[in-house]
């Protein structure tokens, strides 16, 4: 578990043992969104959360890997582009040039 969200998760069991059911100790706790509360209560309602934890779970697993493979294919072009800048200010404080660029001669 994150370190972030151990707070948040000791606040949540805070909540449980003064008697609050597993959605409102989440939402109140800031664990769950209001969305996500709703839906624990009414699969806690109905009699069986356990599908609705699952559905939570993989969203969650998918929207982590999702922003991992984001962050990594973003490092590249961020790496490229300071480069370029630091290149620039260089190029402009000491008048020197590394490269012509791609223009043809003539």
């Amino acid at each position: 578990m994150a370190k972030s969200a151990q707070p948040r998760v000791d606040e949540a069991r805070k909540w449980l043992g003064r008697g609050k059911d597993v959605a409102a100790a989440g939402r109140m706790a800031g664990l769950f969104s209001d969305l996500e509360a709703d839906l624990l209560h009414a699969a806690l309602s109905a009699g069986s959360p356990a599908l609705t934890y699952f559905r939570l779970a993989e969203r969650y697993t998918l929207k982590a890997r999702l922003s991992r493979q984001m962050r990594s294919k973003l490092l590249l072009p961020i790496v490229v582009f300071v480069l370029v800048y630091l290149y620039g200010r260089w190029k402009r404080r000491s008048g020197k040039v590394l490269f012509n660029g791609l223009r043809g001669r003539g």
